[in-house]
């Protein structure tokens, strides 16, 4: 089951999101697979819940604030990382240049 979504956010572009439940037969199973939006100020999650016998469904909506500065975090640590491999590379090629010609 899938259910589509048209979402707008302060009167912009909509976009659609479609969060699903499925079913397995072998073993019986139902999972859920959570439709998810990124954006620069946070994510929208959205998940489709149980149903009932009626028809009708849960929806359940988090707005996550701030999570893609996490992302953000993490790729400065990386770029931090990579630039103090790199000057360790060019320190130690330095020296062993002014070993060689000393």
């Amino acid at each position: 089951v899938e259910a589509r979504l048209k979402v707008t956010r302060g009167g912009g572009t909509p976009f659609e999101m479609y969060p699903q439940q499925r079913f397995f037969s072998a073993p019986p199973t139902n999972t859920s697979e959570a439709a998810i939006t990124t954006m620069l100020d946070g994510q929208l999650y959205t998940v489709l819940g149980a149903g009932d016998a009626e028809g009708r469904w849960q929806l359940r909506l988090w707005w996550k604030p701030f999570i893609t500065l996490i992302w953000l975090g993490g790729a400065m640590i990386a770029l931090g990382g990579l630039l103090a491999l790199i000057g360790r590379v060019l320190r130690e090629r330095r020296t062993a240049d002014q070993e060689r010609y000393a």
